[in-house]
């Protein structure tokens, strides 16, 4: 995954989504990537600190298991 070096660029993380009979939940449907979070610091070599808009910390990712968040009012 080619992420570039910038600090602050905006990412989804990978979520483990689960299936919930009780509550009527099928993994199935439940969004793959959380986010969109900003990325923190780099950690070589392959693991990126993720945090919220507010800077709180939400934990260290591989970055296989982030991605590039494209929004709506990005333009290439």
């Amino acid at each position: 995954m080619q992420l570039g070096n910038r600090v602050h660029d905006k990412v989804l993380v990978r979520a483990q989504p689960s299936s919930d009979a009780i509550a009527g939940v099928t993994g199935k449907f439940i969004r793959p990537y959380e986010g969109p979070y900003l990325i923190g610091k780099f950690i070589p070599p392959s693991t990126v600190e993720v945090c919220d808009r507010n800077g709180k910390i939400k934990g260290q990712f591989n970055l296989k298991t982030i991605k590039v968040c494209k929004e709506a009012n990005d333009v290439i």
